[in-house]
């Protein structure tokens, strides 16, 4: 590409990607699981779903907007906790955020067959936060699980609003709204700031994907995983940094202390 005045310097495609993120706030990572694992995937979620609504109740699900909602998975099968701590991932996060980061949440939504969801509406990931940073505080990681596109529903960006704070209006988002088109083990790498929302489902096939938004430490966790995973035997240095065991609060003065004595 010719130019004048500057100089413009051939990338790499993890050097793209980063660019992406930085300027649009989104980029696509193909393939990264296949579309058998995939499959895998969806299948475990219905079974987890299933356990929720027993738990907690079909219409009190209903009554709180919780409906096709998976939230931590991670706690229920041990896949998806692998999921999570996907070395691909986790380097594309640190290369982003920095190496202090933990995962802020893993949720699932499923966008059922010609239906609406109810994340159909625009948000950010860091809900009522509306300001901006000039450093990354939050990157999202969505595994697509089953084909994105306008029919099934899939994700809306407005692209590059994760650089003001100010909401733009209606008439503007429904002019630039776009919607990336995935493939079943594709996953969309954007910044938690960017506004987006679900499609609404026109197709005959539910639309499965799994969210997890990985965060700098001072953004405490949607649901205290340490707490959560007590059953499970979690002992790798990296994989515990990472669900948050390193950023407990201390319960008391002297547990303060005998952790800073521990770093010596």
């Amino acid at each position: 590409m010719r130019s004048y005045g500057f100089n413009i310097e051939s990338g790499s495609q993890q050097g793209l990607l980063f660019e992406d993120i930085e300027r649009k706030g989104y980029s696509l990572l193909k393939s990264l699981i296949t579309s058998d694992a995939a499959a895998d995937f969806c299948n475990l979620l219905e079974s987890v779903y299933e356990k929720q609504c027993e738990e907690f109740g079909l219409k009190e699900l209903e009554l709180i907007n919780e409906l096709n909602i998976v939230r931590c998975p991670l706690g229920y099968k041990n896949d998806f906790l692998k999921l999570a701590l996907n070395e691909t991932i986790l380097n594309i996060v640190e290369s982003v955020i920095g190496k202090e980061f933990q995962l802020h949440l893993q949720n699932a939504v499923i966008n059922r067959a010609n239906s609406q969801h109810h994340q159909s509406a625009w948000h950010r990931d860091l809900p009522y936060q509306n300001w901006v940073c000039s450093k990354v505080l939050s990157i999202n990681a969505f595994f697509c699980l089953t084909p994105f596109n306008i029919e099934t529903g899939g994700t809306q960006f407005i692209e590059s609003s994760h650089l003001s704070e100010n909401i733009p209006s209606k008439e503007f988002m429904d002019k630039h709204a776009k919607t990336l088109i995935a493939e079943p083990g594709d996953v969309i790498i954007f910044n938690s700031m960017l506004l987006h929302r679900a499609g609404q489902n026109v197709s005959n096939m539910d639309r499965f994907g799994i969210n997890h938004v990985y965060t700098v430490p001072i953004i405490s966790q949607q649901i205290d995983l340490p707490r959560f995973l007590t059953k499970e035997n979690i002992e790798d240095a990296v994989s515990r940094k990472i669900l948050g065991y390193k950023y407990e609060s201390s319960v008391s003065v002297n547990d303060y202390r005998l952790k800073r004595m521990n770093k010596k």
